[in-house]
């Protein structure tokens, strides 16, 4: 359960599409490193090389060392579906129990069984799934005051 304890993941910029104006990106797993200029990187290693890779600090999360109930690591900032529940957005760990906020009233939900729920996405990658389910609460302008 706790081997992906201490495992980061963080998005890094590739390129810029100009064509279609978006900046193209992908996750990258390691160990997060402060440079020195203030940079936040991602170390990892594969086939024995250490890679270095320069990630936006906004998108850094830690694996809670709890997978889902598809074997799917859990991380900081995922969205998971509770089943007979709602969706909730940010997840955070302590101590083997899972926090996560109710994206209809931000009310804070305490989980030990992380079996019972399933990672449908993420904050930074499917911002739509937390605007979606707030526009069907009809409360949008309490949801960008917080």
């Amino acid at each position: 359960m706790t081997e992906t304890r201490g495992l980061w993941r963080g998005k890094c910029k590739l390129y810029h599409n100009y064509e279609t104006e978006q900046d193209i990106s992908e996750w990258v797993y390691g160990v997060p490193l402060r440079h020195c200029d203030g940079d936040w990187q991602i170390i990892s290693g594969k086939g024995g090389a250490m890679i270095l890779r320069t990630v936006d600090p906004s998108t850094l999360g830690e694996c809670t060392g709890l997978r889902d109930k598809n074997g799917k690591p859990i991380f900081e900032g995922d969205i998971v579906h509770i089943f007979g529940g709602e969706h909730y957005d940010g997840v955070y760990e302590c101590d083997e129990i899972i926090v996560v906020k109710d994206i209809t009233d931000g009310i804070c939900v305490y989980m030990e069984a992380a079996e019972y729920m399933e990672v449908i996405g993420n904050i930074h990658d499917n911002p739509e799934l937390l605007n979606d389910r707030h526009k069907e609460t009809g409360n949008d302008q309490e949801r960008a005051a917080r």
